[in-house]
């Protein structure tokens, strides 16, 4: 049996970075990613495979030419198909923040910490403003989003009625329930 090395190697950033891109046709930045170049350039390459998608395609179309070996394209390599997120900023971690200017301005303190830090940037206007926010964001893009501020009541709820108020602790752990619930709900939304 013969021993086969294979070196998966990444594109170089894309044009737009910062935004789920999974199936999306972002070109890259530099088509001719020095980078990408750099790292292969040692690399005993027989074969090249590579995504459909123009930000990988090219770039690969580049390796090939100054390589001198086949390529083959093939959109099983594409990344993750991230559905009514393609193209857009992660969300979820965003309004996850949302939540402890919610729970700081709507519950008593436990003690002073960094439960207490939050209360002064928790007007009732910021906290519209966001609520809002997050409604217009899923009227626009998804409704599951939803979700974010129905974890934020919910943890609310849970905390006053099980502790009797908010601490860092209670904050950090609301943060990743809020946005645990939100990323459920939009991956398993209809």
């Amino acid at each position: 049996m013969t021993a086969r090395v294979i070196h998966l190697l990444r594109h170089g950033p894309p044009l737009r970075e910062g935004l789920l891109l999974g199936h999306r046709d972002e070109p890259a930045r530099n088509p001719d990613c020095p980078q990408v170049r750099q790292r292969v350039r040692h690399l005993p390459v027989r074969r090249l495979v590579t995504s459909d998608l123009v930000r990988a395609a090219y770039q690969a179309e580049h390796l090939k030419s100054s390589m001198h070996v086949p390529l083959h394209i093939d959109r099983r390599w594409r990344e993750l198909d991230f559905g009514l997120w393609e193209g857009l900023a992660p969300a979820s971690p965003v309004l996850a923040r949302v939540g402890p200017l919610f729970w700081a301005r709507t519950l008593p303190p436990l003690h002073e910490g960094l439960g207490t830090m939050f209360r002064s940037g928790a007007s009732p206007v910021a906290l519209a403003i966001w609520f809002v926010a997050i409604i217009a964001l899923a009227w626009l893009v998804a409704p599951a989003l939803l979700a974010a501020p129905a974890a934020m009541v919910f943890w609310r709820w849970w905390l006053q009625r099980r502790l009797g108020g908010i601490s860092g602790d209670g904050h950090g752990a609301g943060i990743e329930l809020v946005e645990s619930i939100t990323l459920a709900a939009v991956v398993f939304a209809p």
